[in-house]
């Protein structure tokens, strides 16, 4: 069993913040990524995902590799893995791919860094949107706020958010400006079907699914969660990147 940590109720202590460094590690991305080899003569589906449980599992959007048997992922840095076998979640669009073959430990997100985010923060998204137009080597981050503390229709699994979110985004991460996750990118309106059935085309509102439900998941699959967080350095939006690249992937499966 795994055990992760979470601060629901308590705010990081900035009191020291220039004596503070981040927790995790830089790595240097290779010159070339490793190459992903799959059947041309199939439909490809692609997808981002995180590293979790010391570079042993995938977590990521159920739809993205629901009904697929072929599954592929490379990290930020250009390392590729196969995956062996999912668990999919009954309640919630997620999914855990475990890995043939574990990443670096040192490439994984802590469970100490799941965080509850509140309306109004500033968040960031990590993933591959779109792939096949801007490439799958180096992932994209954008920038927004949390927007409503619920989903569609005032669900309570999911969240909304100003963040661009696009096609290949879904499973990617989303960072409070601490590198804690606080959900997972989930997807976005359907601006066509709105305009045919209210007559405009919604702008800015994507949704990610929160933490707290991920964190459920996660539970049923023998990991145990205990709230408590040491997390205090505030990266900026370069620091964010270049320290949580390692851990974001790229999903690529067929059927």
């Amino acid at each position: 069993k795994l055990n992760f940590k979470n601060n629901h109720n308590d705010t990081p202590d900035k009191s020291n913040k220039n004596e503070l460094k981040p927790i995790r590690k830089v790595f240097s991305p290779k010159r070339e990524p490793e190459e992903i080899y799959i059947d041309t003569n199939k439909p490809v589906f692609t997808g981002s995902g995180i590293i979790l449980n010391g570079g042993n599992w995938i977590l990521t959007n159920r739809h993205v590799v629901e009904n697929l048997k072929f599954i592929k992922v490379r990290n930020g840095l250009g390392e590729v893995r196969s995956v062996k076998n999912q668990i999919l979640s009954n309640e919630d669009d997620l999914a855990i791919l475990i890995l043939n073959k574990p990443f670096n430990s040192d490439y994984s997100i802590e469970m100490t860094d799941f965080k509850t985010g509140e309306t109004g923060s500033s968040i960031y998204v990590i993933g591959y949107p779109m792939a096949s137009l801007f490439g799958s080597f180096h992932p994209s981050i954008t920038e927004g706020i949390i927007t409503n503390p619920f989903g569609f229709d005032e669900g309570n699994s999911e969240f909304q958010i100003s963040a661009k979110i696009n096609p290949g985004n879904s499973g990617g991460a989303i960072f409070n400006r601490f590198g804690q996750i606080v959900g997972i990118a989930s997807g976005k309106l359907d601006s066509h079907k709105i305009y045919k059935e209210e007559g405009f085309i919604p702008d800015g509102i994507n949704l990610a699914i929160k933490i707290e439900n991920v964190i459920s998941f996660l539970k049923k699959n023998n990991i145990e969660q205990n709230y408590v967080s040491n997390n205090a350095y505030e990266y900026n939006i370069e620091e964010l990147y270049k320290y949580m690249r390692s851990a974001i992937v790229f999903i690529v499966a067929q059927r």
